[in-house]
């Protein structure tokens, strides 16, 4: 049963108090007020941003008593956690990323039904930089779907990531989706799993088309839907691709 909030919060002291308190029943909504007071009063101290989950982060680095409190509410190892609001705020900044690092998320976690983990979230919304410290915390993005979630992507930086994934992390450009998991890759075949061009033709991400085909990849791999991608950009109605591909075959 979630703990009532406390009535007077006026200082710091009683604000960390309340901080405490909420982490260790885990009670979000109280926890939520609680951070919102402490930003109107513990003026000059200086967030990474005002989003909530970040918030979370910036109070375990500098409140040291408040760590193994916060830890019930923000474990950066769960499944709940993979797709979260939390891994789309924080996977962006590279400074956010060595933190959680830093003290104990796991790059390599991965969802008990294998479906999710961080490496392949990483490519559709981690900055260069933050793909590199992942890498560099054992992250084996050759056995992921990085590639294919870059690729899908219209956010920004995707392209970077899609060069970076191709070129120094070592990822097959011709690989398809679960290729490297036949457990998965048999779970997921009846979705039409295809290579990261098909990827980008879902995603009707037409810089990530022209990309990947200028660096190389084979045009005529099928998906598991027995399509070549320039027959899925016919099904979705991506002209442009579908323009842009058999004009790169012809030369």
């Amino acid at each position: 049963m979630p703990h009532a909030i406390h009535p007077d919060l006026s200082t710091p002291d009683q604000i960390l108090c309340e901080l405490k308190a909420a982490a260790e029943v885990g009670d979000l909504l109280r926890l939520k007020d609680a951070l919102a007071r402490w930003d109107d009063t513990a003026t000059g101290m200086s967030w990474f941003s005002t989003t909530l989950p970040e918030r979370f982060v910036q109070i375990r680095h500098d409140i040291s008593t408040t760590t193994m409190a916060l830890q019930r509410v923000l474990n950066v190892n769960t499944a709940a956690n993979c797709q979260s609001t939390w891994y789309r705020e924080i996977l962006p900044s590279e400074e956010l990323v060595r933190w959680c690092l830093e003290h104990g998320a796991d790059p390599k976690f991965r969802s008990a039904g294998g479906n999710i983990d961080i490496p392949s979230v990483a490519g559709k919304f981690a900055s260069v930089g933050s793909l590199k410290l992942l890498k560099e915390y054992g992250a084996d993005f050759t056995k992921s779907n990085a590639l294919h979630s870059a690729a899908g992507s219209p956010r920004p930086g995707r392209i970077e990531a899609i060069e970076y994934l191709v070129d120094e992390a070592g990822v097959p450009i011709n690989q398809r989706e679960w290729e490297y998991d036949g457990k998965q890759f048999e779970e997921w075949k009846s979705m039409g799993v295809g290579t990261a061009l098909h990827c980008a033709v879902k995603g009707k991400h037409l810089e990530a088309v022209r990309f990947l085909i200028s660096k190389g990849i084979d045009q005529k791999i099928r998906d598991t839907k027995d399509r070549q991608a320039v027959d899925l950009a016919r099904d979705v109605d991506f002209a442009e691709a579908v323009a842009l591909m058999e004009a790169s075959q012809q030369n």
